[in-house]
């Protein structure tokens, strides 16, 4: 009875137990693969079906929505699914695309991500070293000094002032208003006069007819300034009061002469008729300034005494001459006639100084040796050159004959003096070393060269003819200087390339450009021809300087556009630019409406 219980449970056990106890599928290749699953059960190599991708656009990338699975090819299908749009033969694979923040097409290798179409703001490219900055990819030139790695090379952005520099690929511009403006016949740094520790920059334009035809105008541009300037966005504008002034020719900086903190600015209008037809005129503008100023709203006026002295040929501030804590003030007049028609003078005027001045009241009156000597022809400030305390100023005399018939003179008369002073009795005259180099015509300039603690002269002329005729020159004296010194005895002389180059037209010390403690000097052919004919160009000359140097060697060469005449007037206005870095002032007045460029400064010589 109790066997017959258990059979049950013994067939039920039986019934389902585990399938091993059942016959295996079939695999004849023994690939491990059932028969009733392997596309050929014949050959191990071949097992189970592949998956194909619907390939729409025919680009052999297929959708990867469209699997289908078959042992054999499908007409239409491809075995790769990463086709991003399979409408569209040139999409195929996602795209590796980059953030560009900055707009400047180069990304951010670190924002990197996998779109199938371009997304909004990425880019393919991943090189940006900042994309927070427009100006920096790789894909750009180095700007100098701006404080950016323009061109992502890790270095740092200070360009090298080496070689041939084309004054078109200069940075920074002021472009005059009008055509016949001449704006850049005259250049000048023009201190800080509004107090912000940074330098500013006056620009005459002596052909400009806001107040009249040719009653010029001058500019102020405050520093820090860098881009192309128009000049009609100057921070001010002084406009000559009459027709044919020709106020701004030429322009300086004054100094402080009211010792108020604020440096001041001298334009000189020699066409001014107030005592006579040429008589001449200076303004003084106490600063801080800005916006348009008619100069007949000047804080002084200084008056020549008499028609055709020309008073304002010239001008320049004197330092302070008699060390009372104010500035002095340089006035040429190369038309007076005291010590013969034309031997010209020069007036130095105290300051402070306000209201109409008449110049036969100045302080001291340097007078021209004899008949058309031109003395006052320029003016400059020299420093104290002797070490006094007081400060001394250089006179020029261009047709000064008393060694050589023309070959003019550069006179420095120290500081303290007054009352009328013959320029026979300087300390010291520098006479051109040759008949006809008319030394003097154009301004001179000081500052210490070989590092020795005294101021050093620099004299150009563009008469001189050593490199064929009128290539020009420029001298190089160091201080102190006394007596009377042939130029052909000059520590340095700075020659002209070529025929008719006129380097000397204008010359000027720019402080330490290289930054070696020693000072530069920058030297004017405002006819050289390597930018095209008359194009003009400015040598740059790094300190300590000696012997006879061919200007062809100078460290750089800036050179203008033809027909520029750059390099008519220099000037080194100290920082402008707020870098801590002397910079250059270049005038190019034939440029259009006229051009100033100016050129930073770099530590990166």
């Amino acid at each position: 009875m109790r066997f017959t219980k258990i059979a049950p449970l013994l067939l039920t056990s039986l019934l389902t137990a585990p399938n091993s106890l059942a016959a295996p599928p079939v695999d004849l290749d023994g690939d491990g693969i059932p028969a009733f699953r392997d596309c050929d059960d014949t050959d191990p190599r071949i097992r189970l079906p592949l998956r194909w991708y619907l390939d729409s656009d025919g680009d052999g990338f297929g959708d990867s929505s469209s699997m289908t699975p078959s042992c054999t090819p499908l007409s239409g299908y491809v075995r790769n699914s990463s086709d991003c749009d399979d409408t569209n033969p040139f999409i195929r694979r996602p795209l590796r695309q980059y953030l560009d923040s900055d707009g400047d097409g180069f990304g951010d290798i670190s924002t990197r991500v996998h779109h199938c179409g371009r997304l909004s703001g990425y880019v393919r490219n991943s090189s940006d070293c900042d994309d927070t900055e427009f100006l920096a990819n790789p894909g750009l030139e180095e700007i100098c000094n701006d404080g950016i790695d323009n061109d992502c090379d890790g270095t740092p952005n200070d360009c090298e002032l080496i070689g041939d520099i084309y004054l078109s690929d200069s940075h920074s511009t002021f472009t005059g208003e009008n055509g016949s403006d001449y704006a850049g016949f005259s250049v000048s740094g023009a201190g800080d006069v509004n107090g912000d520790s940074i330098n500013d920059i006056l620009i005459g334009a002596h052909g400009e007819d806001s107040g009249g035809s040719s009653a010029g105008a001058s500019y102020l541009v405050l520093g820090p300034t860098s881009g192309n300037v128009d000049l009609s966005l100057a921070d001010a504008k002084f406009i000559g009061e009459d027709t044919s002034d020709s106020s701004g020719n030429p322009v300086s900086s004054a100094g402080d002469v009211n010792n108020d903190g604020f440096d001041d600015i001298l334009i000189a209008a020699y066409g001014d008729d107030t005592n006579g037809s040429y008589a001449g005129a200076a303004y003084l503008v106490s600063g801080p300034v800005t916006g348009n100023l008619d100069l007949s709203l000047a804080d002084a006026k200084l008056l020549g005494e008499a028609a055709n002295d020309q008073a304002g040929y010239s001008v320049s501030n004197a330092g302070d001459f008699n060390y009372d804590g104010f500035d002095d003030l340089l006035v040429g007049a190369t038309g007076d006639d005291t010590n013969g028609s034309s031997a010209g003078a020069a007036y130095l005027i105290f300051g402070p100084v306000t209201g109409q001045v008449e110049l036969s009241s100045a302080d001291v009156k340097f007078l021209g040796e004899d008949t058309n000597y031109f003395a006052g022809d320029t003016v400059s400030a020299a420093g104290d050159m002797d070490g006094d305390g007081f400060d001394d100023v250089l006179i020029g005399s261009s047709n000064q004959s008393t060694v050589r018939d023309y070959a003019g003179a550069v006179y420095l008369m120290l500081g303290p003096t007054s009352g009328q002073v013959d320029l026979s009795s300087a300390e010291a005259s520098l006479i051109g070393e040759d008949e006809y180099h008319y030394v003097g015509e154009h301004k001179s300039s000081s500052g210490d060269i070989n590092g020795d603690g005294h101021n050093d002269i620099i004299i150009g002329t563009g008469e001189d003819d050593t490199n064929g005729y009128k290539s020009g020159a420029a001298y190089l004296v160091l201080g102190p200087v006394s007596g009377q010194i042939d130029l052909s005895s000059a520590d340095a002389k700075l020659l002209g390339e070529r025929t008719t180059d006129q380097a000397g037209h204008s010359v000027s010390y720019v402080g330490d450009i290289n930054e070696d403690s020693f000072d530069d000097i920058i030297v004017g052919a405002n006819s050289e021809d390597s930018g095209g004919t008359n194009a003009g160009t400015v040598y740059l000359v790094t300190g300590p300087i000696s012997g006879q140097i061919d200007l062809s060697s100078a460290d750089a060469k800036f050179i203008g556009n033809a027909y520029d005449v750059a390099g008519h007037d220099v000037s080194g206005p100290g920082d402008v630019t707020g870098n801590g870095l002397d910079d250059i002032l270049i005038g190019a007045y034939n440029s259009s409406t006229g051009t100033v460029y100016l050129i930073e400064g770099t530590n990166g010589y």
